[in-house]
């Protein structure tokens, strides 16, 4: 990724390509890496490829904000005033 990043920043999007989709092959999962590589294809003229890498960029990172949303749900603290504790006054 960070092979990748140099030759971008040096407007070498071409050789760039090469990494991002080894660091994909190995982590398909990433984000930033698949928005890195929309922005080589976009900029080598492969249009219709980066297109689908934005796509899929996005569709990652909406999956990643709701598992983050679902780990915070479940690390809330009940109120005191729960009002499914049992009663103990009886």
């Amino acid at each position: 990724m960070g092979m990748a990043r140099i030759l971008m920043g040096n407007e070498k999007p071409d050789e760039a390509i090469p990494f991002l989709e080894k660091f994909l092959e190995d982590d398909p999962l990433n984000a930033n890496a698949r928005y890195e590589l929309a922005t080589a294809l976009k900029a080598t003229h492969r249009t219709a490829e980066a297109q689908e890498q934005l796509r899929l960029f996005q569709e990652v990172r909406a999956s990643k904000d709701k598992v983050t949303q679902l780990y915070r749900q479940m690390n809330k603290r009940p109120t005191a005033d729960n009002t499914d504790a049992p009663n103990t006054n009886q």
